[in-house]
């Protein structure tokens, strides 16, 4: 839900981690734009906000992220 022990402190930074069980989602609502921001990452406003996973996890791993992120909504 984005309110666990770390979402305070990402609060101080001015970003708050993502509600991943809502139906809002600000970088992509199909399944091939999450796997995009997850792959690659993405920015807001030239500035960094999720860092690309691409090199550390196969594309398969990332499928797999992709389908248990939606059942948490």
């Amino acid at each position: 839900r984005g309110d666990g022990p770390v979402a305070a402190a990402t609060a101080a930074y001015g970003r708050r981690p993502s509600n991943l069980t809502d139906t809002v989602w600000q970088h992509g609502a199909g399944d091939g734009e999450i796997f995009r921001s997850i792959q690659r990452g993405f920015l807001a406003e030239s500035e960094e906000i999720m860092a690309p996973f691409g090199h550390q996890i196969t594309n398969d791993e990332i499928w797999e992220l992709v389908l248990f992120i939606r059942t948490l909504s």
